[in-house]
């Protein structure tokens, strides 16, 4: 059987132990806002419970205590002890608000992220990469698409659009021309036969004004026209200063056959190779080498499309053309990849911004110079997010996670969608709940209490030794005003005098010891009683109803109508004159009030009060009470009985 409690319990600091709760096989039901904080064991799912006020909430054990909460870097504020509040420090392009810390929009102050696998992008497909040693390089559509080098030449796959300047190397013209009408793109040889009228036996016809001579004699005067004289046909040292006036041989006379027939110097090109150029302002063809021609290209080399709108690379045009990078594909969502070196370091001067809706860093290392990391930067509600922190992968297991409720106003540490442990040296600050285990106190503070007029009730335990509860009963109090300690009855010899004593039934010769000269003994049933001196009449010894007193202090028969001297019974004076009450008893509840004064006219405070239920097993109840007056006691319950649920017992004392 439990006792009933129908009022809060307060140990004043006391402790609770050797505590089993209740065990319970199911949760609850029925439960409201009112039974906020109810706890219980449940014995199917082994954990222990509470109430919410709206859900039953499950307590995982923990271990350690919060001792101190220190600064850290980007914090100040710690302490050992008390409350804390720990403040985020400002850094250089970070802003510290109210409720969160954001990196600037106008961000002027961050001057470089270095990281030698830096990757910049909108997916996996599309990116700008600095992993290679002195490259850029720009991914699009999952490839590699152009490379910038450290030497300054641009690689790509293709070029979209006209290009100003010669190549390299070609594989066609991108529109074909015919060749004594003969269509000619580069991509093979041609074999190109004279057109009627144009020779007579092996005589060029006199209309012939332009053609290609496979064989020729000597031409020893005049001035030749053609478009081009193969090598075959000039012998070596042939030409010379001494032959060539200055001037005589312009641009207009050379095309692309002039000299051909030589193998193709390949990979071979170097710096010091040289070329012919036609100096425009010296009218002259003048000799040129490859290195001058590659700073030149670098300098002035502009990309045109196909239209040629004349679309530089200047810085400007650069940036433009990076915030519009698409994949090579045009498709969308693929990646754009800058680099092949995982070991190169890209580095971007100035602040960096990344917008889209996933940014991935996937480097073993990230080295992050900032005091304070902010997530949920974009919350613009009053209040932190719900689900706002931080997640742990947990691969093909439960997922870790450190987040905030907003629906109980607290972060909470889950394994999957379970509370998880917490490990820590020592916690500092209040703690909710109750521990899973605790030490026993070896020492108790108390506090004296000499003259207070109030019952207060002398606590015990069931053992000798060991760690015991504290029990207290009701029959057993004291009164530190009065220096009363009132109990039901008390077993074992007993020294020095009663103020009071209840009538004794019966007295024989050896339950009496000798009385003084003045003692009284009265109202006393003597048998047989033996006198010893002082004799107090003759006889000297004998039964006491043969003996004579010299004064009585009542009529020695039959009952006095009151008496001489009131007495008091519990505090109330008696003279015999009328019945006195020492104790009232009363039923309360109304089903609607959880305060109930009880009259009870005995004229103190001194009384013990006691409810139990008005049914069966009528058990002893434990209820919070308040001595209002001398008369009159209220009872406070935590929930309104029914209708004459209880009855109440007030007895006084004093």
């Amino acid at each position: 059987m439990a006792i009933k409690f129908l009022q809060n319990v307060s140990l004043e600091g006391g402790e609770l132990q050797n505590v089993i709760l209740h065990p319970l096989s199911s949760d609850p039901s029925g439960l409201g806002a009112s039974d906020q904080g109810r706890i219980h064991y449940n014995t199917t799912s082994d954990v222990v419970k509470y109430w919410n006020g709206s859900a039953f909430i499950t307590l995982s054990s923990s271990v350690g205590d919060i001792t101190s909460v220190q600064d850290g870097n980007g914090l100040t504020g710690g302490a050992d002890s008390g409350d804390v509040t720990l403040s985020v420090g400002a850094g250089t392009g970070i802003t510290v608000n109210t409720d969160d810390v954001a990196v600037s929009a106008t961000q002027t102050g961050i001057t470089s992220i270095l990281n030698p696998s830096l990757v910049i992008g909108r997916d996996a497909d599309n990116q700008i990469k600095f992993s290679t040693d002195d490259q850029i390089i720009f991914r699009v559509g999952g490839g590699d698409g152009v490379i910038f080098k450290a030497s300054g030449e641009i690689e790509a796959t293709k070029f979209d659009g006209a290009l100003e300047g010669n190549a390299d190397t070609a594989t066609a013209l991108a529109t074909a021309r015919t060749i004594n009408g003969v269509s000619f793109d580069g991509t093979a040889n041609i074999t190109v036969t004279a057109a009627a009228g144009t020779l007579t036996g092996s005589t060029l016809n006199s209309g012939v004004t332009a053609s290609s001579l496979t064989s020729v004699g000597t031409i020893a005067t005049g001035v030749w026209n053609g478009t081009a004289i193969a090598h075959d046909y000039i012998g070596l040292d042939a030409i010379d200063d001494t032959n060539i006036a200055d001037s005589s041989i312009k641009s207009e006379h050379l095309n692309t056959l002039a000299i051909t027939g030589f193998a193709d110097i390949g990979a071979a090109l170097a710096d010091e190779d040289t070329f012919l150029v036609h100096d425009d302002t010296a009218g002259a063809l003048k000799e040129a080498t490859m290195d001058r021609l590659q700073t030149y290209m670098q300098n002035n080399l502009a990309f045109t499309t196909n239209t040629n709108t004349g679309v530089d690379m200047t810085n400007a045009t650069l940036l433009t053309k990076l915030a519009n990078l698409e994949s090579a594909s045009g498709a969308a969502d693929e990646n754009i990849v800058i680099g092949t070196d995982s070991g190169d370091t890209i580095v971007i001067t100035g602040n960096l911004q990344v917008q889209g809706t996933t940014t991935t860093v996937d480097s073993t290392t990230v080295n992050i110079g900032d005091h304070n990391i902010v997530l949920d930067s974009d919350n613009a509600t009053s209040g932190v997010v719900d689900g706002a922190g931080i997640t742990l992968e947990g691969g093909t297991g439960n997922d870790v996670t450190f987040m905030w409720s907003a629906a109980n106003s607290r972060m909470e540490l889950k394994e999957g969608g379970s509370a998880t442990d917490l490990l820590a040296g020592s916690f500092i600050g209040s703690l909710d709940g109750n521990a899973s285990t605790a030490t026993t106190a070896t020492n108790v503070t108390a506090t004296a209490n000499n003259s207070a007029n109030e019952t207060v009730y002398l606590t015990f335990v069931d053992g000798a030794t060991g760690s015991q509860g504290i029990e207290t009963d009701t029959g057993l109090n004291y009164n530190p005003s009065t220096g009363v300690l009132t109990t039901t009855s008390v077993t074992g010899d007993l020294t020095g005098n009663a103020a009071t004593a209840t009538k004794i039934a019966s007295i024989t010769n050896s339950n009496i010891v000798q009385l003084t000269a003045t003692q009284t003994l009265t109202n006393k049933t003597l048998t047989s009683p033996t006198l010893t001196t002082p004799a107090l009449g003759t006889p000297a010894s004998g039964n006491l109803a043969n003996c004579t007193f010299p004064t009585l202090n009542q009529n020695t028969t039959g009952s006095a109508a009151t008496l001489t001297t009131a007495r008091e019974i519990n505090g109330i004076s008696f003279n015999g004159s009328a019945n006195i009450d020492t104790g009232h008893a009363a039923d309360v509840g109304d089903g609607s009030a959880t305060s109930i004064a009880v009259t009870h006219n005995l004229g103190s405070r001194d009384v013990v009060c006691q409810v139990y239920d008005n049914s069966s097993p009528y058990d002893t109840l434990f209820v919070a009470h308040e001595r209002t007056d001398a008369n009159n006691v209220t009872f406070k319950f935590r929930s309104a009985p029914t209708t004459n649920q209880y009855r109440v017992v007030i007895q006084r004392v004093m």
